[in-house]
Order: C-alpha cells, then structure tokens, then sequence
C-alpha cells in the first residue's frame, strides 16, 4: 500500500492499471488490485481443513484439561494451550486421523491429552468401567529412581458422541494405586475413551498421556 501527499498528480482515487486508489483524510491511499483470491478447494486442502476443525472441536471440549496440561510447552508455544495441543497432534506419529477424506476421524488411541515426560507413568496400569464409572489401578513403581510416591494421577473421560468430557480434578497418589471417575447416567451405551496421566505433587509437571481404551459407558 502507499500513500501520496499532494504529490505532481495530487488526489485521486480509481483505478489504474493495477493500482486502486481512494482517498482517506485528505490522503490518496493506493493498493494493488487483485482480480481473484486463489482458493482452489483442493481435496487435499478440504481434507487439511477437516483435520483443523475435528482436533479445534476436540481441543474446546477439553479445553479446562488441556489449560493445565499443555501450558508448560517445551518448543510447542503456539500461542495458547489449544492451539499448542492442535499443533502437538499433527506433529504425532502414527498420525491421529485415520480414514480417508471425506470420512477422516480421529484415531482417539493416538491422541495425546498431555505433553511432558518429567514425570514416570506407573507400572501394571489397568482399567475397566462399570457402575458408571471408569475405574483405572497400577503398580507402585515410587521405589525407582526419581520417581516419588506423592506423584499425582490424573483421568480423563472423553464421549465423543455427546461431545462432553469429565475429569478429576485434583487425582491421586501414585502411592493410593487406585482412580476412580463416574460419567453421566446419560452416557449408557455409548463409546467412552480415557487416559491416565501423572503429575508432581504440585501439578507443575506431566508425564505423556496413557491411553487405556476405548469402554462401553
């Protein structure tokens, strides 16, 4: 864009060639006329898109989660914790789409709801889900090397169906070897996911999400 002061043509405003001009407060301001935006709509780029918007879908409803999880980056500083996780995602391997355009979804098992490996998961993790909810047990591993007993587990409970995730808040000892979280009655019958994650006592640092399945609410 350019500006002319009173120069040797004065004010103008139109068109010519391929520079517009109008005039703003006494100013003549010029641009460059551009006959078309290039937007070809691809299948590639339309695919692309889909992508963007599953994981921005997925990221607002998880967006209380990922505010503690994904605000300490580490080279993923994207702007803010939602936009680090959509971007942690597309840099995973293997990839967390599967299918193929138009009927991409989301490969939940390669989602990871937590971006950090200062802290140790536990060993022997297993889970199930009855009596609405999903329960999750370890081995207490607090004897090794930098890992301590006052580590914290988290859980996540996702519904894609309902688009509506729970978590708890504030989890458990890794010492207590044992999380519990309850889902709506209302989410009988659909497909559940959920990861276990480990923080210090102080909530300042992550271990990498634990997938551990996909359950029948």
């Amino acid at each position: 864009m350019g500006r002319n002061y009173q120069g040797v043509y004065g004010n103008w405003s139109g068109k010519t060639g391929n520079v517009v001009g109008h005039i703003s407060q006494g100013r003549t301001i010029m641009s460059i006329y551009r006959n078309a935006i290039h937007n070809p709509r691809t299948e590639r780029q339309q695919e692309q898109r889909l992508k963007m918007t599953l994981l921005a879908q997925l990221s607002a409803k998880l967006n209380p989660w990922l505010k503690k999880t994904f605000r300490m980056l580490d080279g993923y500083a994207t702007g803010n914790p939602r936009s680090a996780f959509i971007g942690y995602q597309f840099r995973q391997l293997p990839s967390v789409f599967s299918g193929t355009y138009p009927n991409t979804t989301i490969e939940y098992a390669n989602i990871q709801v937590a971006c950090g490996n200062q802290i140790t998961l536990p060993d022997g993790i297993a889970a199930e889900a009855s009596e609405g909810a999903i329960g999750v047990t370890w081995t207490d591993n607090s004897n090794e090397d930098w890992v301590k007993a006052t580590d914290r587990a988290m859980l996540l409970v996702y519904n894609p169906d309902k688009r509506r995730a729970v978590a708890t808040d504030d989890g458990t000892q890794r010492s207590t070897r044992r999380i519990t979280r309850s889902y709506p009655n209302s989410w009988e019958g659909d497909t559940l996911h959920a990861w276990l994650v480990m923080s210090d006592a102080d909530g300042m640092e992550f271990s990498n999400s634990y997938y551990l399945g996909n359950f029948e609410g």
